[in-house]
């Protein structure tokens, strides 16, 4: 496992943090300059009210455009701090699985979200690196902790074990599933759904502009 070096995160994330104010702009940047042209050609053609739905269109596309980069950003950002702090969230897993293991099978299948909000992960934070993760780090690793189904891979880990008198293998083979899910399920790249949106943008403002040029 990689070691946490705070002052690589700390230099690191003030560039990442550049980049995703870079990203931001650049997604504005984008759908200001399309929905403007929209705009002009509904003005030129002096139809008032489909201006006005263009409008409303562009506002409505622009700010959902940018709250799915937001999303986006932040999702970086948490895989940005994953790959600095695997030693200190398999602390945080072990104490997921201590949780876990004493508790019949039958009474975990409805207690996933008791068990993640049972782990102090602030306490766990400060005695692994003492007060020196920044506040985005432990939100991120409540992030993560929030969206792990703990039950699930328990269970199955029993079903492959038979039972859970080795508890440190116990634990080591929870992370590895874990980290494993974590990094496919959680932090795994999808299609940038930003584009999708500036597609759908642009037809609607066509096919609102041709409509009502045609009318």
């Amino acid at each position: 496992m990689e070691s946490y070096d705070v002052g690589s995160f700390i230099s690191d994330t003030s560039k990442f943090g550049v980049k995703g104010v870079k990203k931001v702009v650049k997604v504005f940047v984008i759908f200001f300059v399309i929905n403007i042209i929209a705009i002009i050609v509904a003005l030129c053609y002096k139809i008032l009210m489909p201006a006005l739905y263009v409008f409303l269109i562009a506002v409505l596309f622009t700010s959902l455009a940018l709250y799915i980069t937001y999303k986006s950003v932040f999702k970086l950002s948490v895989a940005h701090f994953y790959q600095y702090a695997s030693p200190l969230f398999k602390k945080v897993s072990d104490s997921l699985v201590e949780k876990c293991m004493d508790v019949p099978v039958s009474e975990l299948q409805t207690k996933n979200q008791a068990i993640s909000k049972a782990v102090d992960v602030g306490k766990i934070v400060t005695e692994t690196y003492g007060k020196k993760v920044p506040k985005a780090g432990k939100k991120a690793i409540a992030y993560m902790v929030n969206r792990i189904p703990i039950v699930p891979i328990i269970t199955e880990l029993k079903d492959e074990t038979g039972n859970f008198e080795n508890r440190e293998e116990v634990k080591d083979l929870a992370y590895l599933k874990i980290d494993a899910y974590i990094k496919k399920e959680i932090l795994g790249t999808k299609p940038a759904m930003v584009y999708i949106v500036l597609l759908i943008n642009i037809v609607i403002q066509i096919v609102v502009i041709f409509y009502f040029v045609q009318s």
